[in-house]
């Protein structure tokens, strides 16, 4: 048995390799020590507890999921960005089949305030990125955000996107030809 994991790295990628073949739920601090070889008490050194450790997996499989690499979408172009949005949730279903669903339920009733505090961490910075997105947009109309703004806008098509790809349903491109009739 190796006495020592060399980095949170490499603890992070077993706890993403558990989720992705097993479900977030197989994550334990003993089925992670088991995988990677090292004691119990080595992992215990990094996280102190299995809620840590879910906490820390749940943030990395995020981050795993929407990681933008190269050029994912036009930085200028919104409708590129949310094409990118619902291509990236897909893709993350099926990497981690069953995540977007029973993540929340992986935490501890003590850690649940965390969870939801991380998972809205990663919801800001997707709504920043829209919201950036949105106005470097150049074809977007000048009066397009008279009734709204576009803070709210964003809310408002951030959550849609969220609820076409938990409801499973195929209106992602009435849903995009909506928004581009909307604000172009």
């Amino acid at each position: 048995m190796n006495p020592e994991i060399t980095s949170k790295d490499k603890i992070l990628a077993q706890c993403r390799a558990i989720a992705q073949s097993e479900g977030l739920n197989a994550i334990t601090m003993r089925h992670v020590a088991e995988n990677l070889d090292v004691s119990l008490g080595s992992l215990y050194h990094y996280y102190p507890s299995k809620d840590a450790l879910i906490l820390a997996s749940v943030a990395s499989i995020w981050h795993d999921i929407f990681h933008d690499e190269g050029e994912a979408f036009q930085k200028d172009d919104f409708i590129s960005l949310l094409r990118y949005f619902f291509k990236a949730l897909v893709d993350g279903e099926k990497l981690y089949p069953g995540f977007f669903s029973f993540h929340a339920l992986a935490f501890s009733q003590n850690e649940k305030k965390a969870g939801v505090e991380e998972r809205n961490s990663v919801f800001g910075h997707m709504k920043q990125e829209m919201l950036r997105t949105l106005e470097n947009d150049p074809h977007i109309r000048t009066n397009a955000f008279q009734r709204t703004s576009k803070e709210d806008f964003v809310d408002l098509v951030f959550l849609e996107v969220l609820a076409i790809h938990l409801s499973q349903s195929d209106s992602e491109e009435a849903f995009l030809a909506t928004i581009q009739q909307l604000i172009y």
